[in-house]
């Protein structure tokens, strides 16, 4: 029986079609955060509620962008189940926050906890200003000699405009932003309602 790399972690990579309209919405919103450090991460990077208790799509109404996240989350279930989406199972979008990395910024390795799927959706991202890494959900591939190569760190390259939605127990994190320019992106969970699947 030939290789078969087995219990693979599908990773979605897509991008918006209403990318301006999505811009002129996020802006004016992005231009009035007072983005603060979380004080138990020290000067990792900067928030837009470092609480996260708040939910930025719906505290500011952004209807574009939770349109763009249903286009590419509908295009990513119909990956995961293949079949057309028929919008079986009811969601939420339960978190979401802006994320400002300034020079020397970075994101430490974390995990989305309960979310059944993370995603981010990239609004500035200068060359060199830092990218999202997955770490490996298999780590102890990365210490053998035989098994390496299915244990490598990934680092997509994913530009303005596009989005990344995957398992939320997935850990990950930013690398240093080394630029004077800033990198923003926008960070969301979503949890499926577990009354439509177990009853």
């Amino acid at each position: 029986m030939p290789l078969q790399p087995i219990y693979p972690t599908p990773i979605f990579f897509g991008e918006v079609d209403n990318h301006k309209e999505i811009e002129a919405e996020l802006n004016p919103v992005l231009d009035e955060i007072d983005f603060q450090y979380r004080d138990s991460w020290g000067a990792t990077h900067y928030l837009s509620d470092p609480t996260f208790k708040e939910n930025l799509i719906i505290k500011h109404n952004l209807t574009e962008l939770k349109k763009g996240i249903e286009k590419n989350l509908f295009e990513y279930l119909e990956e995961l189940f293949e079949q057309p989406w028929d919008g079986r199972y009811r969601y939420n979008i339960t978190h979401s926050w802006a994320a400002l990395f300034k020079k020397g910024n970075y994101g430490h390795i974390h995990s989305h906890g309960e979310a059944d799927i993370a995603g981010v959706y990239y609004h500035e991202v200068p060359e060199d200003s830092g990218g999202l890494f997955f770490e490996p959900p298999a780590p102890a591939l990365c210490d053998s000699l035989v098994y390496s190569k299915w244990g490598h760190r990934l680092t997509p390259k994913v530009p303005e405009g596009g989005m990344l939605l995957f398992p939320g127990f997935l850990k990950h994190g930013i690398t240093t932003n080394t630029t004077d320019h800033d990198r923003i992106s926008l960070s969301f969970n979503i949890i499926f309602d577990r009354k439509d699947i177990y009853g």
